[in-house]
């Protein structure tokens, strides 16, 4: 197998996490509601917009390490929610 081949079947996703939206993955039952609203301001899933780390504090009232703090958790929740669900549709 070429080296190419062998790199592009490593990084395949399985066929169920391909077919994911973005708006399920906030459906992670671990995510707080913080969280949640972190992810939703940050990435805009609101439709109105990204929001910068600094809009986000100010939303939620906390300085912008937390929210870093808070986005970075959220996300390997996801992550590890991802790593089950590709394990479940095996």
């Amino acid at each position: 197998m070429h080296e190419h081949a062998r790199r592009k079947v490593k990084h395949q996703k399985p066929q169920r996490m391909r077919r994911m939206k973005t708006t399920d993955l906030l459906d992670v039952p671990t995510l707080t509601r913080r969280e949640r609203l972190v992810l939703i301001l940050r990435f805009g899933l609101d439709f109105h917009g990204k929001r910068t780390l600094p809009q986000v504090a100010k939303v939620i009232n906390r300085c912008t390490a937390r929210v870093r703090q808070i986005q970075f958790a959220a996300m390997g929740k996801i992550r590890d929610e991802l790593d089950l669900t590709a394990y479940d549709a095996k």
